[in-house]
């Protein structure tokens, strides 16, 4: 159907009851279990043989929009009932958690900064050790756009690795995470389309980064180079 539906094991209520019935606790028969069914479409829930069992949940979907507009409304105050609707609580926990959600991303774009301050850096630093290798290059023929290319490539080298290396350990954190914690679906197995931007995201940062290094190779006097060297 495309609803939580397919994702629920739907059996009747008698087979609930006589799976979380004490061992040893008699079964109730065919006429019984017909009982039942009369007794819950009469007073609209079920509490048999004086057990205190009931329904204690109900999920409800709406043929029309007036009933999702009025009916949590009727159910609210009936005394001991409460009716939720899952948009609406939703809605409520994505207020809520606004500030932290606002925090995390905060604290994503200072790390993509710092992680091109890095690679910033990195590419200075090996473009000062090979100022000698690229000016022998510039000597044997290879162009300005080769050598800039050269840097280019290995930007991207470096930005795939470590953008394959944090997925796998977030994925291992997650599934830890979720081995702590029971009965929370928390799982580094999942896979979401989205993941693909933060590939797209570190290609750009990497992008970026190496502007200026490939600037300074581009510009590199090499004779000056190689007559220090």
């Amino acid at each position: 159907t495309g609803t939580v539906l397919d994702r629920l094991i739907l059996t009747s209520l008698h087979s609930v009851w006589l799976q979380h019935a004490p061992d040893g606790a008699p079964h109730h028969d065919e006429h019984e279990h017909e009982h039942e069914h009369e007794h819950e479409h009469e007073h609209g829930s079920a509490v048999p043989d004086g057990q205190g069992r009931a329904i204690t949940a109900l999920l409800l979907r709406y043929q029309s929009a007036l009933g999702a507009a009025t009916l949590p409304r009727e159910v609210a105050e009936v005394p001991g009932l409460m009716a939720v609707r899952p948009t609406h609580e939703l809605l409520r926990l994505r207020v809520l958690a606004n500030g932290a959600i606002r925090a995390a991303q905060a604290f994503a774009a200072a790390l993509i900064a710092l992680a091109a301050l890095s690679m910033l850096a990195a590419l200075n630093s090996a473009l000062e050790a090979r100022r000698y290798d690229l000016a022998v290059m510039r000597a044997l023929g290879a162009t300005r756009w080769r050598v800039v290319r050269l840097l280019w490539a290995e930007a991207l080298v470096l930005a795939v690795i470590g953008a394959v290396l944090g997925a796998v350990l977030a994925r291992v954190v997650a599934e830890v995470l979720g081995a702590r914690l029971p009965g929370h679906p928390l799982t580094g197995l999942a896979w979401v389309p989205g993941e693909l931007w933060v590939f797209v995201l570190a290609l750009a940062v990497a992008t970026l980064a190496v502007v200026m290094p490939a600037w300074r190779a581009y510009r590199v006097d090499v004779a000056g180079v190689l007559s220090r060297a």
